[in-house]
This record gives C-alpha cells, sequence and structure tokens, in this order.
C-alpha cells in the first residue's frame, strides 16, 4: 500500500491501495469518507480564518485555512450538494500546543481550528462520525483508502504546553 502524506495546508483524495496521512498538532485534521463510492479525503488545516479570495482556494487545491477546506474536498470528492447527506467527517487534531492564547477569547489555535470545523460542518449539514480533538498531545491519522477504515494515534508532545 503506497502511503500519501497531507501536509499542512494540503487536501488530497485516495485511491484504492493507499493510505491518506497526517500529523497535526494545533492543525486539524478533516477527513471526509464517501463509502457508498469508496472515495476518501483528507486536508490539514493550519488556521480557522477564511482565504479573502476563495476561487485562488479552489484553484489551487489548498485547505490552509478550515473556512475553505471542505468546499476543496468535495471538488476533490466530486461530490454535489445533494450527495453532502452520504458524507461522514472525522475531525482529528486541534491540541494547545501553544503556551499564550490567541484573540479575543482567548482561546488556543488549536481550540479555534476545532471551533471552526464544527461551524462548518453545521454550515455544510454534514454528519460528524467522529472527533478526536484537543489536549496537550499531537495526533496521527491514517484512512486506509481500500476499505475505508481510518485510525488516530496520540502523538506525545515532546514539551508541554505551560
Amino acid at each position: 500500500m503506497k502511503i500519501k502524506n497531507v501536509l499542512i495546508g494540503e487536501a488530497k483524495i485516495g485511491s484504492e491501495n493507499e493510505y491518506l496521512v497526517a500529523v497535526l498538532g494545533s492543525c486539524v485534521g478533516l477527513a471526509v469518507f464517501y463509502k457508498e463510492k469508496g472515495k476518501f479525503a483528507l486536508a490539514h488545516c493550519l488556521l480557522p480564518e477564511k482565504l479573502k479570495n476563495y476561487s485562488e482556494a479552489l484553484e489551487n487545491q489548498q485547505a490552509k485555512y478550515v473556512s475553505d477546506a471542505f468546499p476543496v474536498l468535495f471538488d476533490l470528492l466530486d461530490v454535489s450538494r445533494a450527495e453532502y447527506n452520504c458524507l461522514e467527517v472525522v475531525v482529528v487534531g486541534g491540541s494547545y500546543f501553544y503556551k499564550n492564547p490567541v484573540g479575543p477569547t482567548k482561546l488556543s489555535v488549536g481550540e479555534l481550528n476545532v471551533q471552526e470545523a464544527f461551524k462548518q460542518i453545521k454550515k455544510f449539514n454534514l454528519k460528524l462520525a467522529a472527533q478526536h480533538t484537543g489536549g496537550l498531545d499531537g495526533y496521527k491519522i491514517t484512512i486506509n483508502c481500500s476499505n475505508g477504515s481510518y485510525e488516530t494515534n496520540k502523538i506525545q508532545a515532546a514539551v508541554k504546553a505551560g
């Protein structure tokens, strides 16, 4: 089986005999499963904020921001709005890696990423299959694109936040 690493800001679709893999800290991984059609995609999002130029995000297949990731994933999976109810989402990551929270709410970047992920899931009326988020450790998600299974593992932080 071939491993496709999904790096920061990337969104990728997997094929049979491939694994999609992302290692996440405060970043959020958005895994979308279209099991009926055997299609699976993963985005590795750095920040919650939306790009100013939305069409640029689609054109470059970028998923740097959580607010842009789902349309990019829908495009990769070639799904119409009528098919959104067939999709399942797994949210992974959003750990608290940094000492100083940001913004007026004083939430960490990871917490803001997770909040934006849930906002987008609600916006597109998607089914949340599972979440593995928060805490002080990182996460690794591996999607087996041959059978649609996935696995998450915690990765202990070398230095704890605080």
